[in-house]
Protein backbone atom coordinates (compact mmCIF):
# COMPACT_ATOMS: atom_id res chain seq x y z
CA UNK A 1 0.00 0.00 0.00
CA UNK A 2 1.30 3.64 -0.98
CA UNK A 3 1.80 6.06 1.45
CA UNK A 4 -1.05 8.40 0.11
CA UNK A 5 -3.35 5.95 0.55
CA UNK A 6 -2.68 4.96 4.02
CA UNK A 7 -2.97 8.41 4.97
CA UNK A 8 -6.14 8.78 2.95
CA UNK A 9 -7.57 5.78 4.67
CA UNK A 10 -6.54 7.36 8.22
CA UNK A 11 -8.52 10.75 7.44
CA UNK A 12 -12.01 8.15 6.90
CA UNK A 13 -14.63 8.11 9.38
CA UNK A 14 -15.17 5.10 10.67
CA UNK A 15 -18.29 4.74 8.52
CA UNK A 16 -16.93 5.85 5.43
CA UNK A 17 -14.29 2.76 6.03
CA UNK A 18 -16.60 0.54 6.19
CA UNK A 19 -18.19 1.47 3.18
CA UNK A 20 -14.46 1.86 1.37
CA UNK A 21 -13.58 -1.95 2.51
CA UNK A 22 -17.39 -3.27 1.53
CA UNK A 23 -16.59 -1.56 -2.43
CA UNK A 24 -12.76 -3.04 -1.91
CA UNK A 25 -14.32 -6.59 -1.44
CA UNK A 26 -17.01 -6.39 -4.12
CA UNK A 27 -14.58 -5.03 -7.02
CA UNK A 28 -13.01 -8.32 -7.89
CA UNK A 29 -16.40 -9.61 -8.34
CA UNK A 30 -17.43 -6.35 -10.75
CA UNK A 31 -13.76 -6.62 -13.04
CA UNK A 32 -14.33 -10.94 -13.60
CA UNK A 33 -18.08 -11.16 -14.41
CA UNK A 34 -18.86 -12.44 -17.20
CA UNK A 35 -21.98 -10.15 -17.69
CA UNK A 36 -20.19 -6.57 -17.72
CA UNK A 37 -19.06 -6.83 -20.96
CA UNK A 38 -15.36 -4.65 -22.05
CA UNK A 39 -15.63 -2.62 -24.75
CA UNK A 40 -14.41 -3.51 -27.92
CA UNK A 41 -11.66 -2.23 -29.56
CA UNK A 42 -12.28 0.98 -31.41
CA UNK A 43 -12.92 1.19 -35.61
CA UNK A 44 -11.72 3.82 -37.66
CA UNK A 45 -12.73 2.80 -40.57
CA UNK A 46 -14.66 6.53 -40.85
CA UNK A 47 -11.88 7.71 -41.40
CA UNK A 48 -10.65 9.67 -44.48
CA UNK A 49 -14.31 8.63 -45.84
CA UNK A 50 -17.67 10.58 -46.38
CA UNK A 51 -20.34 8.46 -47.27
CA UNK A 52 -22.65 9.22 -50.05
CA UNK A 53 -20.69 11.96 -50.66
CA UNK A 54 -19.33 13.74 -54.42
CA UNK A 55 -15.99 14.04 -52.34
CA UNK A 56 -14.12 10.35 -51.70
CA UNK A 57 -11.74 11.52 -49.04
CA UNK A 58 -11.81 13.98 -45.70
CA UNK A 59 -9.17 15.94 -47.16
CA UNK A 60 -10.93 16.60 -50.76
CA UNK A 61 -14.45 17.43 -48.32
CA UNK A 62 -12.21 19.90 -46.79
CA UNK A 63 -10.61 22.15 -49.73
CA UNK A 64 -14.57 21.94 -51.01
CA UNK A 65 -15.38 23.61 -47.74
CA UNK A 66 -12.34 26.21 -47.65
CA UNK A 67 -13.34 27.48 -51.22
CA UNK A 68 -16.70 27.71 -50.24
CA UNK A 69 -16.15 29.29 -46.99
CA UNK A 70 -13.56 32.08 -49.08
CA UNK A 71 -16.52 32.22 -51.54
CA UNK A 72 -18.74 32.97 -48.87
CA UNK A 73 -16.48 35.99 -47.53
CA UNK A 74 -15.99 37.77 -50.38
CA UNK A 75 -19.79 37.53 -51.06
CA UNK A 76 -20.58 39.38 -48.07
CA UNK A 77 -17.34 41.96 -48.32
CA UNK A 78 -18.65 45.32 -49.64
CA UNK A 79 -18.14 46.20 -53.10
CA UNK A 80 -15.47 48.78 -53.66
CA UNK A 81 -16.46 51.96 -55.47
Amino acid sequence: MTKRLEDAIKRLTPEQLERVAQYAERLPSLIENPAIPSPSPAKMDWVGCLKDSPWRTGLEAQTAANTLRVALLLKSMPKET
